[in-house]
């Protein structure tokens, strides 16, 4: 018995069409030409419509696809690019999906074959949300009158950065706003928070939850939050606007060195 032991050799693991192929299986596909993640892990009373907008405003999203209603909800995404994929994978592999409800923690995964998006059901932005506010925050979260408008009034802060966005409706911008050179905003600004009730203390635990997140910073009756790509920036500002806040890329980037809250 032994001997036989020692000789038995263990079979490959083998994947078929259409499994979901983790990154450290034994025998992995090549990551160069899949760009579609697989997410399950999905709270059981998720809806197909919160399943296929879950990565929407992810940086590179291009299509979702949902099946929900037969077994547990499951997410295919497809970007586009491998790289962009797997930066969503680290963001969202091991977060829960409702902060409110224990359940379990989500797994993204680089499908086996790649997603085709002419079967869409729906396309979308730039960002993923990782938490409603109120499901941090504890407390009811009310879309922002105006939520997606680009608002362009000024608003200075008078220690350093200077806020693109307030009340007055304007066309969205083109392009990112930049700095000196080649330099782009990586920061975003929240007007008048302590309006809402927000604290600086609450809005540094909600944005831990946001991957990317590295301080923040009041500036008069601004926050200044900094993050760790202008990409995420974008992300966030799409996120807050949603969960209420009046958010805009900032006019200039933060310096980490004035920051009153620092994620560690």
């Amino acid at each position: 018995m032994i001997g036989k032991s020692a000789k038995a050799e263990r079979m490959p693991e083998q994947h078929f069409l259409g499994e979901v192929v983790p990154l450290n299986a034994p025998t992995p596909i090549s990551v160069g030409s899949i760009s579609t993640l697989h997410v399950s892990g999905f709270n059981a009373n998720a809806n197909d419509r919160e399943v296929e907008n879950f990565c929407r405003f992810l940086p590179g999203f291009v299509a979702a696809k949902a099946s929900v209603g037969k077994g547990p909800p499951k997410l295919w995404v497809r970007f586009d690019c491998v790289e962009n994929a797997l930066a969503a994978r680290h963001a969202i592999d091991g977060q829960p999906f409702d902060l409110r409800d224990g359940g379990p923690l989500l797994a993204a995964q680089l499908a086996k074959t790649e997603m085709n998006p002419e079967n869409r059901p729906r396309v979308g932005g730039a960002s993923c949300a990782t938490g409603r506010l109120d499901a941090i925050l504890g407390i009811p979260s009310t879309p922002a009158s105006g939520a997606g408008l680009w608002q362009p009034t000024l608003c200075s802060d008078p220690s350093g950065g200077k806020a693109v966005g307030g009340k007055g409706a304007g066309a969205p911008p083109s392009k990112r706003p930049r700095v000196s050179g080649d330099e782009e905003i990586d920061t975003m600004v929240i007007m008048k928070p302590g309006d809402e009730g927000l604290t600086p203390e609450a809005l540094h635990e909600y944005f831990t939850q946001v991957e990317g997140y590295v301080a923040l910073r009041m500036g008069g009756a601004n926050c200044f939050v900094k993050f760790a790509a202008p990409e995420i920036a974008l992300a966030a500002v799409a996120l807050s606007a949603e969960n209420g806040m009046q958010a805009q890329l900032a006019k200039s980037n933060m310096n980490p060195s004035q920051a009153t809250h620092v994620n560690a």
